[in-house]
């Protein structure tokens, strides 16, 4: 009998398959009862924030399921440093897993506080969103935008020199799209991202 598999819900950079080590094993999804939010403190100068989830129970988050294995659990781990897993409903997916796999997510160890000063950083937006259009197309990115907080952050410009070790290459027109849809909500606020 095989033995049971955990899957990880990546609802950020997770989502750009490009960074995943080859032959990941994975499954587009989405989890009922999360929310993204800006959220997970980089000690950088200056301070920038990765994305975090938390519960919100009237959101549904897209992302991708990857399944974790001997060959990959380690370098998944490394990866998410700063983050625990937390164990997830598998009900709350909108997909079927094998019976006894189980599924997480992975959680901020160091969220930001409330009022901290603190940065996004364009080069780990283009990645994520980048992720999300090939996945969910234009849709998807504008399902990205509205389900998640914290989007009046300054944004660190470093397209040029990158924070963001995994960083992708986009198009002049790609760039210009994810310009487009950040600038617009960074102009929203928090009760209008949620509608």
């Amino acid at each position: 009998m095989e033995t049971p598999y955990r899957w990880f819900f990546g609802y950020g950079s997770l989502v750009n398959d490009d960074t995943l080590a080859p032959g990941t094993v994975w499954q587009r999804a989405t989890l009922q009862g999360w929310r993204r939010v800006w959220g997970h403190s980089i000690e950088r100068d200056p301070r920038w924030l990765a994305l975090n989830a938390v519960r919100d129970d009237n959101t549904a988050i897209d992302g991708l399921l990857i399944r974790e294995t001997a060959d990959t659990a380690g370098a998944l781990a490394a990866r998410e440093a700063g983050y625990s897993a937390v164990q997830i409903e598998v009900n709350d997916l909108n997909v079927t897993l094998p019976a006894d796999d189980t599924a997480w997510i992975w959680s901020s160890n160091t969220p930001a506080e409330p009022g901290q000063l603190a940065c996004l950083c364009q080069s780990y937006i283009d990645c994520v969103l980048a992720g999300f259009d090939r996945h969910f197309g234009a849709n998807g990115i504008a399902r990205f935008v509205a389900s998640t907080n914290g989007w009046q952050r300054p944004v660190i410009a470093d397209r040029g020199t990158p924070r963001y070790p995994r960083a992708v290459t986009l198009t002049p027109a790609f760039s210009a799209h994810i310009d487009m849809r950040v600038d617009a909500a960074r102009q929203k606020t928090p009760s209008q991202l949620r509608e």
